[in-house]
């Protein structure tokens, strides 16, 4: 009577020879052991959001820079610093900046917890991180001239 042998893993050949096939039973692989027991990761729930803010953020961001550079071009003299529109504008590009910070903190906690994948984490982290940068960069850039 023969022993029972498990089916070949998908996608590879059963060995032909029987010294091979029971060398390969009996001595498996770290990568086939943990395959074989640990269900798949799955991507980081707080990596995701992270993400996410970040993509929202930086679109929202850009237009709001944008808008503000059409309405110091279009003003004779530059934008008046008291004005509604010009005190609504920084307001938002700050509220861009605390979600972006936000979106860091998601993005880095994302990074240290759980046994997820970290690809969307480190991304978030990564973009929140450059909006932060860029528009305080712009800031003070616009401060200067």
């Amino acid at each position: 009577m023969t022993q029972w042998q498990p089916p070949p893993q998908y996608g590879q050949m059963p060995p032909r020879d029987p010294q091979q096939q029971q060398q390969q039973q009996s001595w498996p692989t770290h990568y086939q052991q943990h395959r074989q027991f640990a269900p798949p990761q799955k991507h980081s729930g707080l990596g995701i959001a992270s993400f996410i803010l970040a993509m929202v953020v930086g679109i929202g961001m850009f237009i709001l820079i944008v808008i503000a550079g059409v309405m110091e071009s279009r003003t004779p003299g530059g934008i008046d610093e008291n004005a509604p529109e010009a005190v609504v504008l920084g307001l938002l590009l700050i509220g861009g900046m605390l979600l972006a910070l936000v979106g860091g903190v998601l993005g880095l906690v994302g990074l240290f917890v759980g046994d997820n994948k970290r690809v969307f984490a480190a991304l978030g982290l990564a973009f929140n991180v450059l909006i932060l940068l860029g528009v305080v960069g712009l800031m003070i850039l616009g401060s200067l001239a």
